[in-house]
């Protein structure tokens, strides 16, 4: 018997934190009408299915299928294939609980019917995925779905002699990633995320520690433009193309993006052969070896509104170039991977129409050369930061109250927009403030791994901030 009487979730929020959810593109309304079900799975037995694919057979168009925490394992359980219906899949209880171990026998996804962006993929992490050609997390072919919040993690694609994606393999596809994480994966090409003839969008996606024994150890893009918006790619390698993004014969756009250490002797942030890249707004920093940018071939690179710095192999920004800064972009703490702003850094309000550059904006207060946060006029400065962030057990949520002693709330949402935990509520002020989250709920108890977002409210004044947790 479905559980229909449970319904589909849905946002639950205060206006001003759905709009600032929305902006993020985080939230996805699941389908639902009339006639759509909602099916539970839970292997320990109190749901209307044992296994992940037996609830997708059952599904009916629109359907959602909601998955109790836990780790799947076995062959019902990976290589899933929603047979052109489209539905939506989500971990029940938030993402990061639902874990699809493929144990090394195969991938988890592969979808190739059909399906369009109202197949919505939510919350679920993959881990140890394989496939001996293409996408070792997830294939699509001729598929359009949406991942929101998902994680791909140790996937690998082939040896070292062949093998494309080893995160997803996108063929022929315009799938939507947001939010999603791309952990230490590998292939032969594209470590991370192979797109062929494939305009997918990725939104705040995080590629971190991906490994190419070609190019492309984040990402390639081959023939169909792909756009990546807000993304984050930290440490991914090759060791002669591309250590972040390796894209050919295509004009991917690149906006407000963060590159770090990245490694490739030829293009540590991004190759592009015969490419034609629009680059706006983004870092990128600190290849310890190759160039930021690289650019053989015909292809004619426009890199504006960004940061180049600090890459061993030079910063030349590559084509034609507007508007770019060479200098330190003033991360927080770039070697304990916070990749926020500091808030004097010279990416603030440089990039285009007066914006931030790269994915993160301000994180921390600036340091003085001691590296002790100095104190700031609260007029002259932003009321929301993080430090660090991501993190994995601990953040510093630094506010500014305003003088007068009007009522500061402090309080985290998670991406249905419900409460996580309220930080703050009292009159305290004027001057900066810290508080500490220890990535819990208000009963105390950890939360998943994801993206939150912190609400800041005093006297008129609001703000939200984005941070992410990674354990």
């Amino acid at each position: 018997m479905r559980s229909s009487e449970k319904g589909a979730f849905a946002p639950l929020v205060a206006a001003a934190v759905t709009a600032a959810v929305v902006a993020a593109g985080t939230v996805c309304a699941l389908p639902s009408s009339a006639s759509a079900d909602t099916i539970r799975v839970d292997q320990g037995g109190a749901g209307d299915y044992h296994t992940i694919q037996a609830g997708i057979a059952a599904a009916n168009e629109g359907d959602t299928i909601l998955v109790a925490a836990g780790t799947y394992t076995g062959p019902a359980n990976r290589n899933l294939d929603f047979a052109g219906v489209n539905i939506a899949l989500a971990a029940e209880d938030g993402p990061g609980t639902v874990v699809l171990d493929c144990q090394g026998a195969g991938r988890a996804f592969h979808l190739h019917s059909g399906e369009d962006t109202t197949t919505v993929v939510t919350g679920l992490t993959v881990v140890d995925g394989y496939s001996a050609d293409r996408g070792g997390g997830v294939y699509l072919d001729g598929a359009a779905p949406k991942f929101v919040s998902c994680s791909f993690v140790e996937c690998r694609a082939g040896n070292a002699s062949g093998g494309l994606g080893g995160g997803a393999f996108v063929d022929g596809s315009a799938p939507r990633f947001v939010d999603c994480t791309f952990r230490e994966c590998e292939a032969y090409d594209a470590g991370g995320m192979f797109c062929y003839n494939a305009p997918a969008v990725l939104t705040g996606c995080l590629f971190i520690d991906n490994t190419a024994v070609h190019g492309g150890g984040g990402i390639r893009i081959l023939a169909q433009p792909t756009v990546l918006r807000g993304c984050t790619f930290v440490r991914n390698t090759a060791p002669t193309f591309g250590g972040a993004v390796f894209c050919c014969y295509s004009s991917p756009i690149i906006t407000d993006c963060t590159f770090w250490e990245n490694d490739a002797v030829q293009g540590g942030g991004i190759y592009g052969f015969d490419a034609s890249p629009a680059i706006t707004n983004c870092i990128v920093a600190g290849s310890p070896t190759g160039s930021g940018l690289y650019c053989p071939g015909s292809g004619s690179f426009v890199v504006s509104y960004s940061c180049i710095f600090g890459n061993a192999g030079g910063d030349a920004p590559c084509g034609d170039a507007g508007n770019n800064i060479f200098v330190d972009p003033g991360l927080c703490d770039a070697a304990d991977g916070d990749l926020g702003l500091q808030d004097c850094s010279p990416c603030l309000g440089a990039g285009q129409g007066g914006s931030d550059i790269g994915a993160w904006g301000v994180g921390c207060m600036c340091f003085d050369p001691s590296g002790i946060a100095g104190d700031h006029d609260v007029g002259h400065t932003r009321p929301l930061a993080f430090a660090p962030n991501p993190f994995a057990s601990d953040t510093r949520v630094l506010y500014w109250a305003p003088p007068g002693g009007p009522p500061v709330t402090v309080a985290v949402y998670d991406l249905r927009g419900g409460r996580v935990r309220t930080l703050a509520k009292e009159a305290i002020g004027p001057g900066r403030q810290e508080l500490h989250w220890d990535g819990t709920d208000d009963s105390g108890r950890n939360v998943a791994s994801g993206v939150y977002f912190v609400r800041y409210e005093s006297g008129g004044v609001a703000a939200t901030g984005k941070v992410l947790i990674v354990r």
